[in-house]
C-alpha cells in the first residue's frame, strides 16, 4: 500500500480546485517550511475529534486571512468549507 494520495479522490480534487493547483501537485513531495506546516495543520485538524472545534479552528484561520489578505478576496464571508462529494 502506498503513502501517497490517491489522484482520483474526490476530495482531494476539491481542494485542489480550491488552491487553484493541479491535483499532481499533492503528490510531489511538500517543499521548505510551508510545505511541513500544510501537513502539521492537516494533522492537527484530524486530531480534532469534534465539530466545534473544527469550526473554532476554521473561524480562527478565516479571521488571519481577512487580516493577511486585504483586498485579496479570501474573506471569512466569501470562502466556503470543503465538502467532499459522497456520491
Amino acid at each position: 500500500m502506498s503513502n501517497r494520495p490517491d489522484l482520483y479522490n474526490p476530495l482531494l480534487h476539491s481542494i485542489a480546485t480550491a488552491l487553484d493547483v493541479p491535483v499532481t501537485a499533492f503528490l510531489s513531495d511538500p517543499v521548505g517550511d510551508e510545505g511541513g506546516d500544510v501537513i502539521a495543520l492537516l494533522r492537527a485538524w484530524a486530531a480534532i475529534d469534534d465539530a466545534q472545534g473544527h469550526r473554532r479552528v476554521l473561524n480562527a484561520a478565516l479571521r488571519e486571512a481577512d487580516r493577511s489578505s486585504e483586498g485579496s478576496g479570501a474573506t471569512a464571508e466569501n470562502v466556503t468549507p470543503l465538502t467532499p462529494d459522497h456520491n
